[in-house]
């Protein structure tokens, strides 16, 4: 997104500090919606990102796009946050299931998360 300028320089997370490189990073995700907290105070940076994590960040950096209603997924739940990223994530393609499943609480890989950006981005 080109390391934009963050109007909101001050983090409730006491896990991210002003001497982390990917400070501005989070202060930026933060302002424009992409990214909540495991709480108020916990960001968890060394966590890794699980697929429903990854779908839900991108979705909310394109601003929410819509998505249809057909849920091909048996572990996709309408009270699940990802839900509505999935669902648009599987409609146009930047996500598949495995193993007939999407598996929202499994790591994504570094693999499956650069095809996803490619998915999304590569045109």
């Amino acid at each position: 997104m080109g390391q934009p300028e963050v109007e909101k320089k001050e983090l409730t997370f006491k896990d991210v500090g002003k001497d982390k490189y990917y400070y501005n990073a989070v202060c930026w995700a933060l302002e424009e919606g992409i990214i909540n907290g495991y709480s108020e105070e916990i960001f968890a940076p060394d966590n890794v990102c699980t697929r429903g994590q990854v779908v839900t960040m991108l979705w909310r950096l394109l601003g929410k796009p819509g998505y249809a209603d057909k849920n091909p997924f048996p572990d996709i739940y309408e009270q699940d946050y990802f839900y509505e990223a999935v669902l648009w994530g599987y409609q146009n393609k930047v996500v598949t299931g495995t193993n007939g499943k999407f598996a929202p609480y499994e790591p994504c890989t570094r693999g499956q998360i650069v095809t996803f950006l490619y998915r999304v981005f590569a045109e």
